[in-house]
């Protein structure tokens, strides 16, 4: 988890636990009230409780709709499911499958992070050449090449788009040499 995420959460449950305990514990706050009152702080405990009401309703709300809304990661793509079980092409096959495609075209160090959801399968393909510049003039061709080859692959299953995103990093020959 990353740290923005774990602070954001963190937070957030910091003020969950504060609106806990002015629910169940009211005279929190009238406590707090007469204490700020003897710093001539104005504080109006029932307002503050109110409002802080309303504003946790309207976040819960809010995170409610974006777990409803984000896209789910499926882990594989269904052929056949039955009574007597389930027959599905794994995202790991498809990754391999693009891995077989890709090496017979001059390329290496192929990485292919995959997504799939339920309106589309996005491939993020990153290769290395030793020949970049002829292999940029051939790129189209090799991602066309894939694309057909994928719908090909997943034509009898499902209908959805594929998006591929192919980019070719130019391997280095450059030994570095170790001084001991």
């Amino acid at each position: 988890m990353h740290k923005t995420t774990k602070f954001i959460l963190g937070f957030l449950s910091l003020g969950y636990a504060l609106g806990l305990i002015t629910l169940i514990w009211p005279e929190f706050l009238i406590r707090v009230s007469k204490f700020l009152s003897t710093y001539n702080m104005r504080f109006n405990a029932i307002l503050f409780s109110y409002y802080y009401g309303v504003s946790l309703l309207f976040l819960t709300l809010l995170i409610f709709l974006i777990v409803l809304i984000w896209p789910v990661i499926q882990p594989d793509i269904v052929l056949t499911k039955s009574k007597n079980g389930r027959l599905a092409l794994t995202n790991e096959a498809i990754v391999q499958f693009i891995n077989r495609n890709l090496s017979g075209e001059g390329l290496s160090d192929i990485k292919v992070k995959f997504k799939n959801t339920k309106r589309q399968h996005k491939f993020h393909i990153i290769a290395a050449s030793n020949y970049k510049q002829s292999t940029l003039a051939e790129l189209p061709r090799i991602e066309q090449d894939l694309e057909h080859n994928l719908d090909e692959l997943l034509a009898k299953v499902d209908s959805l788009p594929n998006k591929v995103n192919l980019k070719i990093n130019q391997k280095s020959n450059h030994k570095f040499t170790r001084i001991v």
